[in-house]
């Protein structure tokens, strides 16, 4: 059998590994959310531009190299916020 202070430490850690978890699943939601909008986003803003094919292929040649750089960046701080 264990002691009490043995069951209060499991219990402590599996408290923290289940709020760990919570963290995970609702960051995932959000990034999910912010793609699903982005794409959402873009059909509509593409389907309404007043420009040429030609000028809106390098927009968004532009906007897409802008997004990535700026993806890595968002991703390398949630990499920093998760393993708190």
């Amino acid at each position: 059998m264990w002691g009490n202070k043995q069951a209060e430490g499991l219990n402590k850690k599996l408290a923290k590994e289940l709020e760990k978890k919570k963290k995970k699943g609702m960051m995932d939601k959000l990034i999910m959310g912010a793609i699903i909008g982005g794409a959402i986003g873009s059909v509509v803003g593409l389907s309404v531009a007043p420009k040429t094919g030609k000028e809106t292929r390098e927009f968004i040649k532009e906007k897409s190299v802008a997004a990535k750089q700026k993806g890595v960046k968002i991703w390398e701080v949630l990499k920093k916020w998760l393993k708190k």
